[in-house]
């Protein structure tokens, strides 16, 4: 994870599952970024990032590694807290996701490919776009065009006035990023304050996948094709993986980003809303899949989660 060093330090460290070897592209460890938002040593990052971990180790700006652990955690939204036993940490401001309009300049922070420090600009290409997250239709993201990377994931997306205004989640292709907006990551650490570890379990079970997805539209379709030159040449619907989560029923079914989802137990599939309608009513999925020239099936059993 991304974070902000000690007063007068650059706000950059990185964050992986203790005893992981954060290798990237291995989906089995988990490295990302974050930033602290308590002088105490609270940082905020996504839940992907810690992947289930309990431990996690974090390195500051100044190279000094020390060890976190993982609070208060929300699947649904894609947000943790992890806390750190340090002092007088300089803190990154969350700003007003609500106010930003598209065509502002962000900067996006983080450690992609364990390259910490590195800092990519763009602009806001649309405040309130509509994804969809692991377990429930996601809060709108905002989508931007500044480059991030493996590694990018919990590193905030700041304005001009140095305020973070969105923590970034995930990239779709190059020139397509998605950040989770600050007025939710700010509602998350007003309800993190009042559990040790994770959230009270709610009233009922959520079944859960591990997948990030979109629909498959004409125009998104017309996109990719144009940017990424292994996409499904032959695919006309579906829902593409846009994330996996490490660990998740998901990715132990062998699913990566980038694979189109046609079918579902054997029926067409055009709206990411017939995918959660699955998740909840079937105890199975089988999936046909659409990755680069070819088509496979995997079956997938979601797990129950609070």
């Amino acid at each position: 994870m991304k974070q902000t060093g000690r007063k007068g330090r650059s706000p950059d460290c990185l964050i992986c599952p203790a005893n992981s070897q954060c290798l990237y592209y291995q989906q089995t460890s988990s490295s990302g970024s974050g930033f602290i938002v308590r002088p105490d040593g609270l940082i905020l990052t996504n839940a992907h990032v810690v992947a289930g971990a309990s431990r996690v180790q974090v390195y500051l700006s100044n190279g000094q590694k020390v060890q976190g652990t993982v609070q208060a955690v929300d699947q649904v939204c894609d947000l943790a807290t992890v806390k750190v036993n340090e002092r007088n940490l300089q803190t990154l401001t969350l700003g007003k996701s609500s106010e930003v309009r598209p065509g502002e300049w962000v900067v996006a922070l983080g450690s992609p490919f364990n390259l910490q420090k590195t800092v990519t600009a763009g602009i806001v290409s649309n405040a309130g776009r509509e994804t969809m997250g692991n377990l429930t239709k996601s809060p709108p993201m905002i989508q931007h065009d500044a480059v991030i990377n493996v590694g990018n994931s919990g590193g905030p997306l700041i304005n001009l006035d140095g305020e973070a205004i969105g923590i970034n989640t995930m990239t779709l292709t190059s020139g397509i990023s998605f950040a989770l907006p600050a007025d939710l990551a700010a509602d998350f650490l007003n309800r993190a304050k009042r559990v040790e570890g994770k959230f009270s379990p709610p009233s009922s079970k959520k079944r859960y996948m591990g997948l990030s997805v979109m629909t498959l539209t004409p125009d998104l379709q017309m996109d990719l094709r144009r940017r990424v030159s292994n996409f499904p040449s032959k695919v006309e619907q579906g829902i593409l993986i846009v994330a996996v989560v490490s660990h998740s029923p998901a990715h132990y079914a062998g699913l990566s980003p980038g694979d189109v989802i046609t079918h579902i137990n054997g029926q067409s599939v055009t709206s990411t809303s017939q995918y959660f309608k699955a998740i909840e009513r079937e105890e199975k999925l089988t999936l046909k899949i659409a990755r680069e020239n070819g088509t496979f099936t995997v079956t997938v059993t979601p797990e129950e989660v609070d």
